[in-house]
């Protein structure tokens, strides 16, 4: 049975697609136009910047750049690291981004065929038990440089990021409504999981070992569970994934695949967001490699 889609702001992507490919034009975004309300709500624009599409910034755009990475983003200006690392947790795992990045091939940019190009892109996110589409034009912010001025690729001629980017924050009312969040909420965003946060105190860990125990059990019986997926992330400094956080996306937290009743009961998708501060990074990061390293379990 096909998931339900529901459309942001009644905006149909292949509707809007179709007529500005049959009249000609690239697409604009009544909705989320080139302004200083679709970038912030509390401060002013910085001086010199500019909304560039793609071709304006590179003579060859790519949606993607041999393949996608998640050591392609790069943060930018704003403050939402907690949302770049949660897309480059995102990267990692190609049965979720192509969720969130629907129809990618097609989205793509044809260089035999400009004239399918429309400058419209939508992406997918997770709101209120069902997925909500994103449709977006392609006009970015650029800043005195020339460059984007928020999240970008590594590569010059990737847009992949940008354009998600801007979608999330279309999605959230500006992009200034990024600065400040919970990397565990943008993983619920990407994945329709249920975020689920495990302690990491060092002082209980250390002194308790029932609780270390416990711990440890908990992300065997995770790991091992046939036909799980994991995706793992962590933060260290303020300890919420959010801005004043230094952020990494193979360390912490585990998106674990369910597929029972249970789910259908709570009305969620098939995934589990569970979010660990980086306390003990380093045994986290070996869960990331495929394995439960138990030798370095605390105590041990």
């Amino acid at each position: 049975m096909p998931e339900r889609v529901c459309v942001f702001q009644g905006q149909c992507y292949y509707q809007l697609q179709r007529a500005c490919l049959r009249r000609g034009v690239l697409f604009q975004d009544p909705h989320f136009p080139p302004s200083a309300q679709s970038l912030f709500y509390r401060r002013c624009p910085p001086p010199g910047l500019t909304w560039k599409r793609p071709r304006e910034l590179c003579k060859d755009p790519r949606l993607f750049v041999d393949g996608i990475s998640s050591r392609d983003l790069h943060q930018g200006s704003l403050g939402n690291c907690w949302m770049v690392a949660a897309t480059s947790c995102l990267a990692t795992e190609p049965s979720l981004w192509k969720k969130v990045i629907p129809d990618h091939k097609e989205q793509e940019w044809n260089p035999k065929r400009p004239d399918l190009y429309a400058g419209i892109f939508h992406f997918r996110f997770w709101r209120l038990g069902c997925w909500t589409d994103v449709v977006i034009d392609d006009r970015l912010p650029t800043g005195q440089d020339g460059a984007l001025l928020f999240c970008r690729s590594g590569s010059p001629r990737e847009f992949w990021s940008a354009l998600l980017e801007k979608a999330y924050a279309k999605l959230n009312g500006c992009y200034e409504a990024l600065e400040g969040g919970n990397t565990a909420e943008a993983l619920v965003d990407f994945t329709g999981g249920v975020s689920e946060p495990l302690s990491l105190d060092r002082e209980v860990l250390i002194h308790h070992s029932d609780q270390r125990r416990a711990l440890f059990q908990s992300l065997a019986r995770a790991h091992t569970r046939p036909g799980t997926h994991h995706l793992l992330h962590s933060a260290c400094g303020g300890g919420n994934g959010g801005v004043g956080s230094g952020l990494w996306s193979r360390s912490g937290s585990r998106i674990r695949h369910h597929g029972g009743a249970e789910d259908a009961a709570r009305g969620a998708a098939p995934w589990r967001v569970r979010y660990v501060p980086s306390t003990y990074g380093a045994y986290a990061e070996s869960l990331g490699n495929g394995r439960l390293d138990r030798s370095m379990e605390p105590g041990v």
